[in-house]
């Protein structure tokens, strides 16, 4: 039970790790790109965000 709620930590950082590779491209400092491609890197953040809080939740269920 200890290695699935390891585990699926592990999943959401490595989400929220993406999603913020997603958002990078918001910051200030990022090459300049179109703005198809700036959408779609925020919708794809997004949803990975959505993702790690899912993920969050249901080891919150599983460890009460």
């Amino acid at each position: 039970m200890a290695f699935t709620i390891t585990y699926l930590l592990f999943f959401a950082f490595l989400l929220l790790v993406l999603a913020y590779w997603s958002f990078s491209a918001l910051l200030p400092k990022s090459p300049p790109t179109s703005l198809s491609c700036l959408f779609a890197r925020t919708i794809i953040g997004a949803v990975l965000g959505i993702a790690a809080l899912y993920v969050i939740i249901v080891v919150a269920s599983i460890s009460i």
